[in-house]
């Protein structure tokens, strides 16, 4: 099931929650941002017969631009510091560094440590020792 499909249900699963329940939930906000597009794609309409016409080119730059990644967590009351990460991934074993012991440990007591922990289920995230 992927993260779009399972929201729907996560809301209904939480309909009955009150503010204390919200209270000790940190979401996680994850965006990556291209200092020249997002992904690169550009798209163009053109007519048939058109396909190598200036007008229907658009030039490209050997440097793309680079990627930087940005990393938050919110809860109703609190927010975790924002974490920079360079590069075009973050891997299990950084994110575990980076991101869990550095942030997401030290932020706990703001909390509680029993508190519910909602990312995205990106692969990066799902570690497998």
């Amino acid at each position: 099931m992927t993260h779009k499909q399972a929201r729907p249900e996560f809301a209904r699963e939480h309909v009955d929650w009150d503010l204390d329940d919200w209270k000790k939930v940190l979401f996680i906000v994850e965006v990556r941002v291209g200092l020249k597009s997002s992904d690169g794609r550009a798209f163009i309409w053109r007519r048939l017969g058109e396909r190598y016409s200036q007008a229907c080119m658009v030039p490209q730059l050997a440097f793309r631009g680079g990627l930087i990644m940005f990393w938050c967590g919110i809860s109703l009351e609190a927010r975790t510091d924002l974490v920079v990460i360079r590069g075009r991934s973050l891997a299990s074993q950084k994110y575990i560094q980076a991101i869990l012991e550095n942030n997401v440990a030290p932020f706990a007591p703001h909390i509680g440590d029993n508190f519910s922990f909602m990312d995205d289920n990106a692969r990066p995230h799902l570690i497998v020792r």
